[in-house]
């Protein structure tokens, strides 16, 4: 009895009209604009590229040994571009009484690790004098063990060096300095020394991949 009174009730005129009613052209154009966003997503997400990259803060020292010549006195330091010879004036520093000169002692390269004009306090390191031609300068950054297994050897590090100018730079070294709390380090090689400070920190970023947001999303 109660199977015949639920046809009974399906086939009645109110539940026809329901079931069989058209949907409104709100509801049909409605649709047809979710579908059309969900297509332009999907076609975004296979062309736009996700860049994953890991942020560095990077050091910078030099190897062999230097001379580092430092501020006898807090003051202003005037970099003078001409005293390129040996025992002549390199760097001047200004204070409010007197105005001092640091020499070079050595007709060699120097890297400065200061800007001129720039404030400097006692003992600071001014410049540093390279001991012949195998002098290089190499950058130290710290990572996660996580960051680690992404990274190898090898693989190029962009570097925001003076003046926001990009530098190159490349990995070689990856070590553990502390396992037990996931702490490893990079090495990092330039051949541009120009625009970098020695014993400085910089920002940087090494580019770990450029796929699409669809391999992203799905993978």
């Amino acid at each position: 009895m109660a199977n015949e009174d639920k046809n009974i009730e399906l086939r009645s005129e109110k539940v026809r009209n329901i079931t069989g009613k058209i949907p409104s052209v709100f509801i049909r154009y409605g649709i047809g604009i979710v579908a059309l966003t969900l297509l332009v997503l999907l076609i975004i997400s296979l062309i736009v590229p996700y860049r994953e990259i890991v942020n560095l803060s990077i050091t910078f020292y030099s190897e062999p040994n230097t001379e580092l010549i430092k501020s006898p006195h807090s003051g202003t330091a005037i970099i003078d571009t001409a005293g390129l010879q040996k025992d002549s004036v390199q760097v001047y520093i200004q204070t409010k009484n007197n105005i001092y000169a640091i020499y070079r002692h050595a007709a060699k390269n120097i890297l400065f690790s200061v800007k001129n004009r720039q404030f400097v306090d006692k003992n600071e390191i001014l410049f540093i004098i390279n001991p012949g031609d195998n002098f290089k300068i190499f950058g130290i950054a710290d990572i996660t063990k996580n960051d680690s297994k992404k990274i190898k050897t090898g693989q190029a590090v962009n570097i925001i060096a003076v003046d926001d100018i990009n530098i190159q730079g490349v990995i070689s070294d990856i070590y553990a300095i502390n396992p037990e709390q996931s702490k490893y380090r990079l090495k990092i090689s330039i051949d541009r020394t120009d625009k970098i400070y020695f014993d400085s920190k910089y920002e940087g970023n090494i580019v770990i991949s450029e796929k699409t947001l669809f391999y992203k999303i799905f993978n």
